[in-house]
């Protein structure tokens, strides 16, 4: 049995996107209905007495039809170039993927946490004379 991964918003790397979801909606739906209802009427007939007459009278009620219609609904995951490697919700291990490191450094799979002095993970090892997280920047050269 595989156990699928939930993520939070609001933990690091969780990014929101929209999905189209079937939901059941109940749609109410006025109905009418008329029947002849029996009523007293004063002054019928030639000895100006009360009688029974009958009227047509309308009636509605209300019933309730259950349909599905897609519905935008917001749902959470890893930001592009994250994956999660625990159940905590958040997407802390970084993705390498083709072109991440520049200046031939080497990708470093899976690198989570923090680097030092609270800087992100360096997501790639440089070769010497180049440094950044992805090798982006050339060191300046010592006189």
């Amino acid at each position: 049995m595989t156990s699928s991964k939930i993520v939070w918003f609001g933990r690091p790397n969780v990014c929101p996107y929209e999905d189209m979801a079937m939901v059941m909606v109940r749609q109410p739906c006025v109905q009418a209905f008329t029947r002849l209802v029996k009523v007293w009427k004063p002054n019928c007939g030639y000895t100006r007495n009360w009688c029974v007459g009958y009227e047509r009278r309308t009636h509605y009620y209300t019933t309730y039809k259950e349909k599905y219609q897609p519905q935008k609904v917001t749902k959470y995951k890893c930001c592009n170039g994250w994956t999660q490697s625990d159940q905590s919700g958040a997407c802390n291990n970084r993705l390498c993927q083709l072109g991440s490191c520049y200046n031939g450094g080497r990708c470093n799979d899976n690198v989570s946490g923090g680097g030092s002095g609270g800087s992100p993970p360096a997501l790639c090892s440089c070769p010497p004379g180049f440094q950044g997280s992805r090798c982006q920047y050339g060191k300046p050269q010592s006189l």
